[in-house]
């Protein structure tokens, strides 16, 4: 007979970025500090990036980190920042990397004062994150 229960929870209150119309994915991910130099809010778009090493291995992938998306990027964006992330004090930002989030909170760029475009949050869908 299987066992069944639950392990842990948490609860969230105040205006967060993710929805409880579908089960949040969250994930602490490496942001690059030599792009990221000031406080992101919740609700920036990120991109992956790759970033390589130096000297010998300046063609070498030697890790992913993430940046904030912006309208004119290639990549499309794959992360949505969940909680304040200061640079000074943490090297990583807990994020939603699947699940649905509120359209009103979206923010595209480092200052995350621009709202995303139609086709910016038809991009976040493909990777997973529906805006609601």
């Amino acid at each position: 007979m299987p066992a069944e229960g639950m392990l842990g929870g948490y609860k969230i209150s105040g205006d967060r970025v993710g929805t409880d119309e579908h089960p949040l994915v969250r994930k602490h991910l490496p942001i690059d500090a030599t792009v990221v130099t000031t406080v992101l809010e919740p609700g920036v778009l990120l991109k992956e990036v790759e970033v390589k090493g130096t000297g010998d291995q300046s063609a070498v992938v030697i890790e992913h980190a993430y940046v904030p998306w912006t309208e004119t990027d290639v990549v499309p964006p794959c992360a949505v920042v969940d909680d304040r992330f200061d640079p000074a004090a943490d090297t990583g930002a807990t994020c939603i990397v699947h699940g649905c989030v509120r359209t009103r909170l979206l923010k595209v760029g480092a200052t995350g004062t621009t709202a995303p475009s139609v086709l910016a949050i038809t991009k976040l869908m493909h990777n997973g994150i529906f805006a609601a």
